[in-house]
């Protein structure tokens, strides 16, 4: 059963953010490229949240700041970072533009 996580990071933090989605990426791809684990971005002028789908909760020990969320937490937009297009299209939407 897959559990749902987040990590926030405020506005400048790009680095690190970047950092975090290769970390994610390198275990998605050493896990075989499951179907149930992705990872979304949703961006505000003044944050950036990551959005992860795991296939096991053990997999959130390497994800570092993440905080299990429930599913009723998880935006429906976003756009995706890491994961399989046709299953993040059935599930979301792509989050549009922020407006500044």
């Amino acid at each position: 059963m897959s559990i749902w996580a987040q990590r926030v990071f405020p506005g400048g933090a790009d680095d690190l953010c970047d950092r975090v989605q290769g970390i994610f990426a390198e275990i998605f791809t050493a896990m075989g490229s499951p179907v149930n684990m992705l990872l979304l971005c949703v961006e505000t002028p003044e944050t950036t949240r990551l959005v992860a789908e795991l296939p096991h909760p053990v997999l959130l020990h390497g994800l570092e700041g993440f905080q299990r969320i429930d599913a009723a937490d998880v935006p429906v937009a976003g756009e995706l970072v890491v994961g399989w297009e046709d299953r993040f299209e059935r599930q979301f939407r792509y989050q549009a533009a922020p407006v500044l």
